[in-house]
C-alpha cells in the first residue's frame, strides 16, 4: 500500500505505544504505582489519538483506581478535561480542571488547569475569570512558556480594558 503521512503517523504511534507498554510492564513488575500511572496516561493519550477509545479509557480508569490522589491522578484529570473540550463539553472540562486545582493548588498541574480555564474564560468573554486564571499561571509557573503565554494574554486584557475606558 502507498505510504503517506497518515500511515507514517500510525506506525510511529504504534512504535511509541509498544515501547511504552514494555516500560509499563517493567515499572509494574517493580511495584512503582505512581510511575506506572504516568506511563499509563501516556499510553492512553496515544491510544486515544489512534481511535482506541475503550483501551484508552481502561488505562485512565486504572489510574483513578490506583493513583488518583497523586500527580498521576491530576494529569489524568487534565487529560480528560482536554478531551471534554474537544468533545465540546465545557462543563466537564471545568469540573475536571477544578478537581486538579482543588487537590493540589500549588502544583504544576494546577497551573496547567488554570491555563485551560483561562483559555476557556477568554472564549466565553469572561474577562474577570480570564484574568484570575492567567495570574494564577504566572504565579504558579513563572519561568515557563505557559506563563509567557498567560502574560501575553494579561497584556492583551489590559490594553482592551484601557480602550474600553477611553
Amino acid at each position: 500500500p502507498p505510504r503517506g503521512p497518515d500511515n507514517d503517523q500510525q506506525e510511529d504511534a504504534a512504535r511509541h505505544l509498544e515501547a511504552l507498554e514494555a516500560l509499563r510492564g517493567e515499572i509494574s513488575a517493580a511495584g512503582e504505582t505512581e510511575d506506572e500511572a504516568v506511563v499509563r496516561i501516556a499510553i492512553a493519550r496515544i491510544q486515544h489519538g489512534m481511535g482506541r477509545t475503550a483501551e484508552s479509557q481502561a488505562n485512565l480508569d486504572w489510574v483513578f483506581a490506583n493513583a488518583a490522589d497523586g500527580r498521576a491522578g491530576r494529569i489524568a484529570h487534565l487529560t480528560l478535561a482536554q478531551r471534554a473540550l474537544e468533545a465540546r463539553d465545557p462543563d466537564t472540562a471545568r469540573q475536571r480542571a477544578g478537581k486538579v486545582i482543588e487537590s493540589a493548588p500549588e502544583s504544576e498541574e494546577a497551573a496547567q488547569a488554570h491555563m485551560l480555564l483561562g483559555d476557556m474564560a477568554y472564549g466565553d468573554s469572561d474577562l474577570d475569570a480570564m484574568e484570575e486564571h492567567f495570574k494564577a499561571v504566572v504565579e504558579l509557573a513563572p519561568d515557563t512558556a505557559m506563563a509567557e503565554a498567560a502574560k501575553n494574554a494579561l497584556e492583551f486584557l489590559e490594553r482592551r480594558r484601557a480602550r474600553e475606558d477611553d
